[in-house]
Order: C-alpha cells, then sequence, then structure tokens
C-alpha cells in the first residue's frame, strides 16, 4: 500500500476500546470517529516518519497541518474541515521542505499559529553531537517557506545561545513558544551547562528577528532547570514559567520575571508542595495579569503523576488547583501524566482546556506514552474563584487511547504521543504522533484528535 496519500489505520474493533468519557467528547464528525492519522510514506522524498508538529488555521475553515519527516525535512498538508486532505494543496496534498531538524521521537519542536495565517516553528537541529542548535523556521499561509527579512532567503535562521551565555553544553530542547497580541514571540527551552541545566528565553519581535536572548537560574533551584511557557505581564516584564530542582531534590515550579529591555532575571518565585515533585508543561496568559500553566504532581518517580493547574497572578500569587483524577486507559491499566508539548487552551466564558500526553502504568512501573488526558477549569478572578468544570466529559475530565488497528498491537496500546492543543473553529484540536506496530514499537505517524465545540462538550447537559 505505498505511495498512499495517507492512511487511516483506525478499525471498529479499535474504537470499541475507547474509553467511554473520549466518545464522549470526540468531535465524531471529524475524519474517522474524531481522529486522523497522517502518513505519507511512498511520497517523493518523503522518509515516512512523521512527527505532528501543529495545525493552524487556513482559509475556508481549513487547517494546515506541519510534522517533522524524521530529522531531514518539514512536511505540510492541508485538511478540510471533515478531515479529509486537500488535495489540490501542494503536489497532491502536500509539501516538503528539506531542513534538518532533529530525529528523537520526542517532543522537541514547538510552534505558534500566526494572525498572516503563517505558522513559526522552533526546531531542535541536530547536526552533530557536537552542534545542536536551535532553528527558527517560517511558513507563510501557503506552507511555503516564508523568504525575506529575518529568514532571510531560506525561510529559517539558527539562534546561538552560546553568544549570550558562557559554558553552555551541547545538549537543548525547546519546551515552549508563546506569542503576544502585537505579533511578538518568546522560544523557551533548556539548554545543558556543566552544572546542570539551564532556563533559556529566546525573544523575537513581530517580523521574527532576534531581539535577545536569556540563559537564566532562578534562586533556590539547582538542577534540571527547564522554561515552558512565556508572556508579557502587566507593566511589560516578561513573565516565565518553568520547573527545576530545588531544597531535598525535589522538583518545583516558578514564575521567573524578566526585564523587557535587557532580558535579565530581575526575581522569581518558587511554588511546590512538601513531599511531592512539581512539574510544568506549557502555559499561557489567560488575560492581562493571568498566566495557566499545565503540571503535574506525584510523590515518587515511580508514582504516576496528577494532573495539576498552577495559576499565576499579579502580586506574586500562585495557586494550584488540583484536576480529576484520569479513568483507566484501559481496564488494568493506572493512567499518569506526562508533563510534554502544548498543553493549556484558552476557552470562552473563562474556561482554559487542559489537553496533555496519558502514560500507562501497570502498579509502580512505566509501561509507555499511550494516549491523552483532558479536562476543563474555570478561572475566576481570585483563587478561591476558580474551579474544575465538572459539567465537561465525565466528571470534569475525559482518557482516550487510540487503536492503531495493526494486528502486532492485538491486547496492547500503541505508543500515543501528545505534542500541542489548539482550536479549530471553535473545536479543541490536539497533534501528536504514534506508533503504528506494538512490541516493538515502529513506524511513526502523525495524529489529530478534535474534540467538541464547547457547547456540545458537556455530556450531562448542564453547566
Amino acid at each position: 500500500m505505498k505511495g498512499l496519500l495517507h492512511r487511516v489505520l483506525l478499525c471498529a474493533a479499535g474504537f470499541a476500546a475507547l474509553p467511554v468519557p473520549a466518545a464522549e467528547v470526540l468531535d465524531t464528525g471529524f475524519a474517522e470517529q474524531g481522529v486522523k492519522t497522517l502518513d505519507f510514506e511512498g511520497m517523493p522524498g518523503t522518509v515516512g516518519v512523521e512527527f505532528g508538529i501543529a495545525n493552524c488555521p487556513a482559509a475556508n475553515g481549513r487547517q494546515l497541518v506541519v510534522m517533522r519527516d524524521h530529522s531531514s525535512g518539514v512536511l505540510v498538508t492541508r485538511l478540510n474541515f471533515d478531515g479529509s486532505i486537500d488535495t489540490s494543496f501542494g503536489a497532491g496534498g502536500m509539501l516538503r521542505h528539506a531542513l534538518q531538524t532533529d530525529a528523537s521521537p520526542v517532543v522537541n519542536t514547538a510552534a505558534v499559529c500566526r494572525a498572516d495565517g503563517g505558522i513559526w516553528i522552533a526546531a531542535r537541529a541536530w547536526i552533530s553531537d557536537s552542534d545542536r542548535r536551535i532553528r527558527l523556521i517560517a511558513l507563510d499561509a501557503q506552507g511555503q517557506l516564508a523568504t525575506g527579512g529575518a529568514f532571510g532567503t531560506t525561510g529559517y535562521f539558527d539562534i546561538p545561545l552560546e553568544s549570550h551565555a558562557g559554558g553552555l553544553q551541547p545538549d537543548r530542547n525547546i519546551r515552549g513558544f508563546n506569542q503576544t497580541a502585537d505579533g511578538r514571540a518568546f522560544v523557551t527551552g533548556w539548554v545543558a551547562s556543566g552544572s546542570g541545566n539551564r532556563s533559556f528565553l529566546i525573544a523575537l519581535d513581530a517580523e521574527g528577528a532576534l531581539q535577545g536572548v536569556s540563559v537564566f537560574q532562578p534562586p533556590g533551584l539547582t538542577l534540571s532547570i527547564e522554561a515552558v511557557a512565556a508572556g508579557v505581564g502587566p507593566g511589560g516584564g516578561i513573565w516565565v514559567a518553568g520547573f527545576g530542582t530545588g531544597t531535598g531534590n525535589w522538583r518545583n515550579a516558578y514564575r521567573a520575571y524578566l526585564d523587557p529591555g535587557t532580558l535579565q532575571l530581575v526575581h522569581s518565585e518558587l511554588f511546590g508542595i512538601a513531599g511531592e515533585h512539581v512539574e510544568v508543561a506549557g502555559g499561557a496568559m489567560v488575560r492581562n495579569g493571568v498566566m495557566v500553566v499545565g503540571a503535574t504532581r506525584r510523590p515518587t518517580v515511580t508514582t504516576p503523576a496528577r494532573p495539576l493547574l498552577l495559576v499565576m497572578r499579579e502580586g506574586g500569587i500562585i495557586s494550584a488547583l488540583d484536576l480529576p483524577q484520569p479513568q483507566q486507559l484501559a481496564g488494568g491499566i493506572d493512567t499518569g501524566i506526562n508533563a510534554e508539548g502544548g498543553t493549556i487552551v484558552p476557552m470562552p466564558g473563562g474556561r482554559v482546556l487542559y489537553a496533555i500526553g496519558a502514560e500507562a502504568w501497570n502498579g509502580t512501573t512505566f509501561d509507555g506514552y499511550k494516549g491523552w488526558y483532558f479536562a476543563q477549569a474555570v478561572i475566576g478572578a481570585s483563587a478561591a474563584d476558580d474551579r474544575v468544570d465538572a459539567a465537561f466529559g465525565e466528571g470534569g475530565r475525559a482518557v482516550a487511547s487510540i487503536a492503531s488497528g495493526d494486528a502486532s498491537c492485538i491486547g496492547l496500546l500503541n505508543r500515543q504521543k501528545h505534542a500541542r492543543a489548539g482550536v479549530w473553529e471553535g473545536r479543541p484540536t490536539v497533534i501528536g504522533f504514534w506508533s503504528r506496530q506494538c512490541e516493538p514499537e515502529g513506524r511513526q505517524d502523525a495524529v489529530l484528535l478534535r474534540l467538541k465545540p464547547g457547547d456540545r462538550m458537556f455530556g450531562h447537559g448542564f453547566e
């Protein structure tokens, strides 16, 4: 079957295994019961290993979908609203740009959907073991490389972290990409140094030109310090959310304040839970002076992580909202939360959607990345007003583990990784990738899940 433009691999037996709460929130009118798989193996020049990066609005209700083609290219396709590929796009529905990125099957790219219909992508480019770069790629609204200005004649440029801080080592990763109302953008992540990982922030102007880089270490954190989200707070200061290892080797979240002119660290706050590790993944400024960050908490590394929201307000306030425990991904398989990818989607009515990867656990044994967890919360005027939106899904949450339909996965859950969450014509949509095969895993394909619009997502019919 090589050479097919795409393959939808889901079967009736696979969907019968879906947890019931997922069926309550998935938009079953999209693709195959709310799920779309993209596989371009056999198309000219492709490697056939697709890692989903982002999907962004296009004209006429469509979406541009961007994927890594293993480590040697960027693939772009365009989907119609029903999930079918727009075959008038590119060459039979696909464009490929030969750009070096990274072959690792982890989430090491992030993207923002631009107001002009274009997409900016921050990728980790692995040139060699000693040369790993942060690469900024720009696509226009037609999926072509956007040349000119900061992006020169190639449509991309590399960002030299080493020029802005001493003692850095080659290893680095991207954890977040946020933009402001006036078109500026911030890339966040971590970079290795001789004394542990440090957070970084890259500031870009509205044209994509590099405005500056900050590599910093909030006081009280010593190791594994990562930045996952950034935005502009009241008065223009830059808020950065992240986490790192603090006192007693417990992981704590932080909010850092950077000077908007110099990008130097001004001060920071830590948030911890006694006797537990707190990690964060993705976040967004949901209104002026309020940042919401996806988080997890767990007492040990051999315990499934639980879902948590952190709400960061003016005046140094960081509050936590526990989200409902996830249902089992399948019978006898406990669900943990994987703190990775873009997790927070602002929704109407002061709500936020928390969309994140789910882990399978057999008691105290981690058994891989096997699905998604969703929850919704209402962010009020103060911490006392924040609450779980219990009408969403089942008791405020839902899980999804989607069978690939491959014969090797009978009785097993295939690998499923979350990358990013966004909105498609009012419908929350997540993109990631999965392994089609099980034990051993193989054949990575991009996958999208689309949820029902907010007014149809409430399984019990009331709010």
